[in-house]
């Protein structure tokens, strides 16, 4: 059954059983203890403790994470990948289409883009497109304005368009018949069967979860402004305390829609290149007051009512800032191993979730790696660990009522070897580079039907 209850699942009972579905009690272990001096970012301590205390969970029959014969919802998980470019958007449809039914009824891929064209409501969803068309246009960004200058508008990262395109999106999942939602960016190769691996466990995880790879911020809420970032807390903390910043660590009230502070922070937010939520967590945040009062903060900077400075609203960090306030959420942490945010050391495709900035020539090789690699297996692990009674961090504006976990799902000895340019590139190799703001070049006329020309570098398989 599904409680609070601490509940531990061994190794033993399922190699003793190898299950037809996973069991509808699955949870993650929990910790328990009192925070001391080595336990006050527990968000960023809990990849010790998964190394302390390994839950191995080892599914001997891991085609249960990916294949039909599980007992789970269709569909589990929906996909909304942030797009403005349609050369990016043809690539990913490459993949999925290459994805097999059983996965592709589990994971809905949705492209959010803007729509040229006025729209009758906020959203137009065209299925058959795999697209949700949103009615903003693509690559707003407001400058800040002299007096009698007409608004400039320019397109980068971070724009108002992305950030309304965001929010739309999670209305309509909110919606959607699927209890898990993901929301990613168009210059991430996001491996699909396991990312099925990961929904599948989560979906067995009874508390609101927000889940990704977790990096330290604060927020002036009246701007919609991010200031103070760091990698770490101990860094982001130190610079909340700067008198031009002058950041409030407690929590927001979660009920109201009042500027209490000029600046609120730090506190973690999950990278918007991939990050994950559940309904519970979702229906939270559109019903929140916050959610609605700074989208009509985004209107007006968008309507000239409103000063931007910046001209440019991070839509991740104003997620994160709306999910650091709900009580009982459950703080999900992937390790960058599996989640990696950059490509110059590559990646182990056995782990791998999701690679931000993966050059376009690698999609097709790493798309057959990680097929072969789930076909050879032993078996997928699944290593989960939460913290029963500390909050995220101390000193820091997360609601005090949140736990952190951390997830990890790998597979058991596959038989297939990624090629040396995914596995461990070096510069001399001549491996392909991701180029800031490339897009990925169309097969040449009359080549076999792949998602971008084969690679031929180092250790490559044609």
């Amino acid at each position: 059954m599904l409680s609070g209850t601490p509940f531990y699942m061994s190794t033993s009972r399922l190699l003793a059983a190898p299950p037809t579905s996973f069991a509808a009690d699955f949870a993650f272990q929990e910790l328990h203890g009192s925070p001391s001096a080595s336990t006050i970012n527990q968000l960023e301590t809990m990849h010790s403790h998964l190394e302390q205390h390994r839950t191995r969970i080892a599914v001997q029959h891991h085609e249960l994470l990916v294949d039909g014969r599980a007992i789970l919802p269709s569909p589990l998980l929906l996909l909304g990948i942030m797009s403005g470019n349609d050369a990016r958007r043809r690539l990913h449809r490459c993949i999925w289409a290459r994805v097999p039914a059983t996965v592709l009824t589990r994971i809905h891929v949705r492209f959010v883009v803007g729509s040229a064209q006025a729209l009758a409501a906020e959203w137009q969803h065209v299925p058959e497109a795999m697209e949700l068309r949103v009615n903003i246009s693509e690559g707003v960004r407001i400058w800040k304005r002299r007096p009698g200058d007409a608004q400039r508008k320019q397109a980068f990262t971070g724009t108002l368009s992305t950030y309304l395109k965001q929010a739309a999106f999670l209305r309509f999942a909110a919606t959607y018949d699927a209890p898990l939602v993901g929301r990613a960016d168009d210059d991430v190769y996001i491996a699909p069967r396991m990312l099925l691996a990961y929904a599948t466990v989560l979906h067995h995880f009874p508390h609101a979860i927000y889940a990704g790879v977790f990096e330290w911020i604060s927020w002036r809420e009246a701007r919609l402004e991010a200031t103070g970032f760091s990698y770490g807390l101990p860094q982001a903390r130190g610079r909340a305390k700067a008198p031009h910043r002058n950041c409030s660590r407690v929590p927001p009230d979660a009920k109201t829609d009042a500027y209490n502070h000029a600046c609120i922070g730090p506190f973690g937010y999950a990278k918007g290149p991939l990050l994950m939520l559940n309904q519970r967590a979702l229906n939270w945040l559109t019903r929140s007051p916050v959610f609605t009062r700074d989208l009509r903060r985004c209107q007006a900077m968008l309507d000239g009512h409103a000063a931007t400075r910046k001209g440019r609203l991070d839509d991740d960090i104003n997620l994160g800032f709306w999910m650091a306030r709900m009580p009982e959420l459950r703080v999900m942490r992937l390790r960058r191993v599996v989640w990696k945010d950059t490509w110059r050391d590559g990646a182990d495709a056995s782990t791998l979730l999701a690679a931000h900035k993966m050059p376009w020539a690698l999609y097709d090789a790493m798309y057959n790696t990680t097929t072969a690699m789930w076909a050879s297996a032993a078996a997928a692990s699944v290593d989960a660990v939460c913290h029963a009674d500390v909050p995220p961090c101390e000193s820091c504006a997360h609601a005090r009522s949140q736990r952190p976990c951390i997830l990890e799902v790998s597979l058991e000895a596959p038989s297939v070897r990624a090629i040396e340019c995914i596995q461990a590139p070096k510069p001399e190799m001549g491996c392909p580079n991701f180029q800031r703001e490339s897009h990925p070049e169309a097969p040449p006329p009359g080549a076999p039907e792949r998602c971008v020309p084969p690679f031929h570098g180092p250790g490559s398989i044609s």
